[in-house]
């Protein structure tokens, strides 16, 4: 009897030790290697004959796998909003430069080179999205062409 409880008290001491690596991986959102360390757990609970450990385990496994789940899809969602930030910091930048052509353009009394910089303000502006001030500069557009004409 005394040689079965040896390798017992092996498990048990690897299982405890396994505890404190899972749940430092957890603690620091260490997704896989807490993952991996809950799944030995079980299967050592198993071994070890205590079959509701071993389901509290899986049950952990299971939490673990959703929850990185949840970040993994908050930082793409996050990626998405910085680059969508960045696109739109792009596209205020262009159609600003366009504008300051357009305005220079306009004082330079170049017709068409200001119609073709506040043409390109406003496909700029429609993108962002505001397209109270895309129509501003069309019309903005449509009162050049009366001067010209």
């Amino acid at each position: 009897m005394g040689s079965s409880l040896k390798p017992r008290r092996n498990l048990i001491g690897e299982r405890e030790k396994l505890l404190k690596k899972a749940e430092l991986a957890e603690g620091i959102s260490n997704f896989g290697e807490a993952i991996l360390s809950y799944q030995l757990l079980a299967e050592i609970s198993k071994e070890l004959g205590e079959f509701e450990s071993a389901r509290q385990f899986l049950e952990r496994i299971m939490e673990l796998k959703r929850r990185y789940q949840r970040v993994k899809k908050r930082s793409l969602q996050e990626r998405k909003i910085r680059l969508s930030e960045t696109e739109q910091l792009e596209l205020i930048d262009q159609a600003n430069r366009a504008l300051e052509i357009a305005i220079i353009a306009e004082e330079e009394q170049r017709w068409e080179d200001a119609m073709q910089s506040y043409k390109l303000v406003v496909a700029k502006n429609y993108e962002l999205g505001d397209s109270e001030r895309a129509r501003a500069f069309e019309e903005k557009i449509m009162e050049i062409k009366r001067r010209v004409e």
